[in-house]
């Protein structure tokens, strides 16, 4: 916190402070790390009752969900924690109160700032997830590419409030350093959705020519 005018101080509360916010971490590092061969063991339980097309979608969405939380929590970690923490710093500041100067001290409690940042790399992870939710309801047939443009002039609104709730600070600067990339990522679902129907007509259009072709064979 330094650039904020603060000391890097982190202050314990209890005698076991440490070890639980330790043992928090760890336990968390060691979540994502075995994640991966977590759902290789999920994947060679369920491919044998899987089709070939539902065994290449579901091996496409488990990659591109652990791509794109990775790209969110990356994304939190780079970008939005430290802007975010040094916010909320930059608020503390003399008050005048009934003729009274009223000095706000900061505090910093470990646990408190590994919480912060742990909820702040969790709510970046799950708003990256955005393109693949929607790839998924594209390739479902549940949404189309002229629905989501439809819903556009939406989009950028509902980008601001996900960025409100996602993010643990109430300042609206962190909630646009989210909000941001949360639109741009909207637009990249939507030109996936539109890749996905174009994909779809053209393998529609071969087997339309196939059936065509055995039915003139028949004829003849």
């Amino acid at each position: 916190m330094v650039k904020a005018g603060f000391p890097p101080e982190l202050n314990v509360m209890k005698v076991t402070e440490v070890f639980w916010v330790y043992m928090k971490l760890a336990i968390i590092g060691g979540l994502i790390i075995a994640s991966p061969f977590v759902f290789w063991e999920l994947w060679k339980f369920i491919a044998p009752g899987l089709y070939k097309k539902e065994k290449k979608l579901a091996g496409v969405v488990t990659g591109a969900t652990a791509l794109c939380f990775a790209a969110g929590t990356l994304f939190g970690y780079m970008v939005l924690c430290e802007p975010a923490a040094y916010y909320m710093m930059s608020l503390l500041h003399t008050e005048k109160l009934k003729s009274v100067d009223l000095v706000l001290k900061p505090v910093l409690m470990m646990d408190e700032v590994a919480d912060f940042l742990m909820l702040t790399l969790a709510g970046c992870g799950a708003a990256f997830e955005l393109p693949v939710i929607v790839a998924l309801l594209g390739a479902l047939g549940i949404v189309t590419t002229k629905q989501l443009w439809k819903f556009n002039k939406y989009a950028l609104v509902l980008a601001t409030v996900l960025g409100a709730v996602l993010t643990p600070s109430t300042d609206p600067f962190t909630q646009m350093l989210l909000a941001g990339p949360l639109f741009l990522l909207y637009e990249v679902s939507i030109l996936v959705v539109w890749v996905i129907e174009r994909a779809r007509k053209k393998e529609e259009a071969a087997l339309e020519s196939e059936y065509v072709d055995d039915d003139e064979k028949k004829d003849s």
